[in-house]
């Protein structure tokens, strides 16, 4: 099962990577929030959303949550591109891999789909984004429909990823589901 996670996770990663890089826009991007859903079940294939904003945001979510006032900054349902074709990873083999993770799912496996797409973000923030026009604080996130995991999410990234002021180790990429 290991193995047809950790296959799961390049291959919708590099499918998320490819279609967000050919996106056009004028605006600066801050974000790429992975949308999972709400049902652990449902649809592996996640939403895609891009954070734009038309100058250059001062925001860093690995360092700040964000307060009431600035959690639509986050919250991929508000961002313009959201769930937009272009922005959305297809393939056939995706959709293969998909519904042998969901008859895994019905077979009574743990198929943690929260855990999935945080190792598809954290493969992504390590990603080449050229010629998206990313901010220099550019985060890759993962996050359910009423953002109640976005925390623990950063939790996950900020322990994984080379943070300043964080105790994190640089290059820990190993999946552990």
């Amino acid at each position: 099962m290991n193995g047809l996670r950790e296959h799961f996770v390049e291959t919708l990663a590099d499918a998320i990577n490819q279609s967000a890089r050919t996106y056009e826009t004028r605006k600066f991007v801050y974000c790429l929030a992975i949308n999972y859903g709400s049902n652990p079940t449902g649809n592996c294939i996640p939403v895609i959303g891009l954070g734009e904003a038309s100058h250059p945001l001062e925001v860093n979510l690995l360092s700040d949550i964000p307060s009431e006032r600035d959690i639509d900054l986050w919250n991929p349902a508000e961002f313009s591109s959201f769930g937009k074709s272009v922005l959305q990873p297809r393939s056939e083999l995706l959709c293969d891999m998909e519904m042998q993770l969901r008859l895994l799912a019905v077979e009574g496996e743990d198929v943690d789909l929260r855990n999935i797409c945080n190792h598809v973000a954290l493969r992504l923030n390590r990603a080449n984004w050229h010629p998206l026009p990313i901010t220099n604080n550019f985060l890759v996130y993962a996050v359910d429909d009423d953002l109640a995991d976005l925390e623990r999410n950063i939790v996950f990234l900020k322990s994984r990823l080379a943070v300043p002021g964080s105790s994190a180790e640089s290059g820990d990429s190993t999946l552990a589901f």
